[in-house]
């Protein structure tokens, strides 16, 4: 018999961190749900640590695989999932025990393509809710308030497999490649919901070296140009100036975050979209920031914003 949902989880050396996601999946109060576990590579014991959980929960399904990076992995767990619904959990975070309970619930009283909820952002010593409620339920405002205000990720969201249907991730993007799948979702989708309760806790500080996580420079720059190609020419027409602006804002500020150039390299790189940094529906604090920053205040700006780091730790 087939699950109601198939959980997703993209595994790469979280050996430390993974046996807290995993146990709170088995703490589920919601029981009719199979486990999708890709080992992308492993070299830690990570693979074992899997092994373990497939031998003692039949709902467990193990995948072992040579390292092929975030997109290939899930796009791997969405071709074996059988369940009527799916959810992405990372490794290195964990779920709250009523999550899938909550978010069924709501699917099936409002027969939804999506459902929404909020989540945790976790820090060492913090904790806060981010609120993902959208302004309007229409799956285009929604697609529309990813490029600003809205997560992309697919770990606070139950998503109908079948709107999987002709989607496919793309391969060798691992920075924002949830944002455009999400969107590509949202433009197959009909009735989208909202729960207004955080389930789903994200860990920023445990493990900055996980699969989904990288900061490789070669690899952003790909991944910045790729995903800006295809926003253009997919997902966004000519009216939307505003939200493509923001997502050129948002990979300037994720490598201001990152400190993946130098002064003069962001200078360099940035500068000239100027523009986009600060015309856009961003918070005004990171356009700010990056546009500063391109400008040629980098390191002001990088004092500033540790210093805000710290006062928030």
């Amino acid at each position: 018999m087939e699950p109601f949902i198939s959980i997703i989880v993209a595994v790469y050396n979280v050996e430390t961190l993974i046996n807290r996601c995993l146990n709170s999946i088995l703490a589920q109060t919601f029981s009719d749900f199979e486990v999708i576990l890709i080992n992308d590579g492993s070299t830690d014991n990570s693979g074992k640590i899997c092994d373990y959980y497939a031998k003692k929960d039949r709902r467990f399904k193990i995948i072992h695989q040579n390292n092929q990076g975030v997109s290939k992995v899930r796009e791997t767990g969405i071709k074996e999932a059988r369940g009527r619904y799916t959810i992405h959990i990372d490794p290195d975070d964990w779920v709250e025990h009523n999550m899938l309970e909550q978010l069924v619930h709501t699917a099936k009283s409002d027969n939804s393509d999506i459902v929404i909820c909020d989540y945790y952002i976790n820090r060492i010593n913090s904790q806060k809710i981010k609120c993902e409620k959208p302004l309007n339920l229409n799956p285009n405002n929604v697609l529309l308030e990813l490029f600003y205000r809205l997560s992309g990720s697919l770990c606070n969201k139950l998503v109908r497999r079948t709107l999987y249907n002709n989607i496919s991730f793309i391969n060798g993007i691992s920075c924002g490649e949830d944002y455009l799948t999400c969107m590509r979702l949202l433009k197959n989708s009909q009735i989208i919901s909202y729960v207004p309760k955080a389930f789903y806790h994200y860990d920023i500080s445990s493990n900055e070296g996980s699969l989904t996580k990288s900061s490789d420079i070669v690899k952003f720059q790909f991944d910045e140009l790729k995903i800006l190609e295809l926003y253009k020419s997919e997902i966004l027409d000519n009216k939307h100036i505003k939200e493509y602006n923001s997502q050129v804002c948002s990979f300037a500020w994720a490598a201001f975050v990152k400190e993946l150039y130098t002064a003069r390299e962001y200078k360099m790189r940035y500068k000239r979209n100027l523009y986009a940094l600060l015309y856009n529906k961003l918070p005004l604090h990171i356009r700010l920031f990056a546009g500063l920053s391109a400008i040629g205040f980098y390191s002001i700006c990088r004092i500033l914003y540790m210093k805000v780091l710290k006062f928030r730790k």
